[in-house]
This record gives structure tokens, sequence and C-alpha cells, in this order.
């Protein structure tokens, strides 16, 4: 039997695991919300993350000697109970909680958001196969990457475009900089035609370290404690995404170039056979009009 991911937690950001939702938006019942008003209040729990030499796992660890069980029900669900004082076991969360949480929703190079009227949307650079079937993976609308390895990174007006509150990408084909700020991570991932974009590791202390996707991105969402991710796009899509944002933007010089060459290249050789063709009426013309 094959095993399918139903929900994915995200990767650990030096405080939380990003997926997990916060506990204001936990309370599901609203007979337990009057119940549960005192954890309302407070954080409910401290999550810890252990790495040694042979493992690495995290300790779900309650606070204030409260009781607490996750319970995994058969659709595939798991509810966290907590104990309370009327004695009985109250519903604290569960996961997923919508349909954006569950994994990979709306496919590859996409990303979900449960308040728009859309719920699936391709990344920036990325547009569906077929619009009406969101489980098909979103396709590149340029040909972004080189064949050559050595002509990633030169400059052709390539770039980052920032998505804000974002769960960040399934992680299994990521490598982590732990010693690189965002500006190296962002001239490394450059370097590498399968890089298609990068985070901050640890959002403490300002963002320490850096996380670089290569491959497809999978399983994100809009997620309002979400993190900043910088997505690759190339020069046309970077030049789109920086109108929409300033209207006084001014494009650098790569990005011209990318933008006005490809432009030029089509129109000179239209001009020069409309000109042909101008030319050739006009002898015609001249020589019907001697006769």
């Amino acid at each position: 039997m094959k095993t399918v991911p139903h929900w994915r937690g995200g990767p650990w950001n030096g405080r939380n695991l990003i997926g997990l939702p916060d506990i204001a938006t936990r309370l599901q019942d609203d007979r337990d919300k009057a119940a549960l008003a005192e954890y309302d209040r407070i954080d409910f729990v401290n999550i810890i993350l252990v790495v040694n030499d042979n493992e690495a796992y995290i300790i779900f660890q309650p606070k204030k000697g409260a009781l607490s069980i996750i319970r995994l029900e058969p659709t595939g669900t798991s509810k966290r109970l907590i104990w309370h004082e009327s004695l009985k076991w109250v519903k604290f969360g569960s996961t997923p909680r919508d349909l954006c949480d569950e994994y990979a929703r709306c496919g590859t190079n996409a990303i979900c958001n449960e308040d728009a009227l859309e719920r699936c949307g391709c990344l920036p650079g990325f547009e569906p196969t077929y619009p009406q079937d969101w489980y098909l993976k979103c396709l590149e609308t340029t040909r972004r990457r080189k064949k050559q390895l050595d002509e990633c990174g030169k400059g052709d007006g390539e770039g980052f475009v920032r998505l804000e509150a974002v769960k960040l990408p399934d992680a299994r084909n990521s490598t982590v900089y732990g010693n690189m700020n965002l500006k190296e991570c962002e001239r490394e991932c450059l370097k590498s035609c399968d890089c298609t974009g990068y985070a901050v590791l640890d959002v403490n202390e300002g963002g320490q370290g850096c996380i670089a996707w290569y491959g497809e991105l999978t399983d994100m969402r809009q997620y309002k404690d979400g993190q900043h991710f910088y997505l690759r796009v190339d020069a046309v899509e970077l030049a789109a995404n920086a109108r929409k944002n300033s209207k006084y933007f001014l494009p650098t010089k790569s990005v011209l170039a990318f933008i006005v060459v490809p432009v030029v290249s089509e129109v000179i050789p239209l001009m020069l056979f409309i000109y042909y063709c101008w030319r050739r009426h006009s002898k015609r013309k001249g020589t019907s009009q001697n006769r």
C-alpha cells in the first residue's frame, strides 16, 4: 500500500513548525471557547527541536501542567485534546484545519489561499496546464532555465520576487546553508539552474542562515503567520511584478536588454516585410501607368 502525505507541518524556523496553526485559531467549537478562555491567553505548548549526531526530533511540552493528547482519526485528521477541570476532554485544535492545509492541495508550483475567490493560483512565472483542474501542476510560462550550467547567474535579468506570509514549500528538495545571509543565499541560488527560491532558515535575531529549494515547489499556502519566500523569476516576470508594486519602477539595464531585444528582433523583420510589399506594389503601379 502506497503512503500518501495528508498534511505537513512545515519546516522548523527557529521558533515553531511554520505550518502549525496558532492558538487563537485552534479553538474549534464555540462551546469550548468559554471553557478554554484561560488557554486562549497563553502559549499552551512549548515546542522544542532537538538535534544531535544521531537523530533529530521535536518535543511538544504542555505548559502549566496541563494534560494533552493527540488523537489520529481514520480520515487522517489529527486532533489535540486537553483535559479540562469540567472533567472532560476538550478539542483544542485539529490538522488539517481547512482545504489549503491538505498536502499539495493545488499541485506543484502553485499556492493556496482560503481567503481568495479562486482558492488555487499559480506562482508568478507559471500557468496551469488546465485552468479547471488544479491538481495538475502549473507549468513555466517562459524558458527560464538554460541548458548550459555555466550560463546560469550571469545577469540576464533573472531575479527574485518576495512572496509574503506563506507556508514554505516541502523541504525534501532543499539545501540548508547555515552560515549564509539572504544576499549570499541569493547569489548561491543564481549559480544553479535548478534553484527555484530561498528563505530565512532561523527567524530569531533578525534572521540567520538560509534554506534554498531546488526543483518544483510543493504545498505552499498563504498563512498570516507565514514567512517571506523569495521566488526565482525571469526578467519579464520580474519587471511585471515591479510595476505592480511601484508606479515609478525603473528597470535595470539587464532587464531592459532582456525585454527589448526580443521585441526589436520581431518588429524589424515585420517592418522590412511591409517595406518590401510597398515597394513591389509601387513598381507594379508605375509599370501599369507607363503602359
